[in-house]
C-alpha cells in the first residue's frame, strides 16, 4: 500500500533521493556521464554548461597524460 506523504516526512524523503543520486553521479567518470545526458536528452542537446564542464575536465585530464607519457619517452 502506497501512503502518500506529506510535509517533513516527504521533505526527508527527497533529501534521502537527492543523496543517492548525487552518490551515483560521483561514481561515474566524465565519460559516463557524458553518455548519461545523451541518453536522456539527445545527442549534444541540454545540460550546455554541464557539458561544457566535463569536457573541459576530460580535456585536462588527456594533456596531462600526453605530458607524462612524452616525458617517459624522454628519459628512455
Amino acid at each position: 500500500m502506497n501512503k502518500k506523504l506529506y510535509g517533513k516526512a516527504r521533505k526527508m524523503q527527497r533529501q534521502k533521493e537527492a543523496i543517492e543520486r548525487q552518490e551515483k553521479r560521483e561514481s561515474r567518470t566524465s565519460e559516463e556521464q557524458l553518455k548519461v545526458l545523451d541518453s536522456r536528452f539527445g545527442e549534444e542537446l541540454g545540460a550546455k554548461k554541464e557539458r561544457y564542464k566535463l569536457v573541459e575536465v576530460i580535456e585536462k585530464r588527456l594533456k596531462k597524460h600526453k605530458k607524462k607519457s612524452k616525458k617517459k619517452r624522454n628519459n628512455e
